[in-house]
């Protein structure tokens, strides 16, 4: 039964730039766990799926300094 928290929630995988993104509900909370391949992620949380990506997203933007400098 969802919500009963006797089944493990989904992962969904997604990617910006060559990063992935790990996305899963945590209780209340999204979870996003981000990382280059063969690299320790980096966690980063949210209230709602949509905040948790955007957060990611800008983390991963973040990364590449140079790229947005032309922004």
């Amino acid at each position: 039964m969802p919500g009963s928290g006797s089944e493990p929630d989904e992962v969904e995988i997604l990617l910006h730039r060559v990063y992935q993104l790990r996305i899963s509900r945590a209780g209340t909370d999204w979870l996003a766990w981000v990382a280059l391949p063969g690299e320790r992620p980096t966690l980063i949380a949210a209230s709602d799926r949509e905040a948790v990506i955007d957060k990611a997203e800008r983390w991963i933007d973040d990364q590449f300094p140079a790229a947005n400098d032309n922004a």
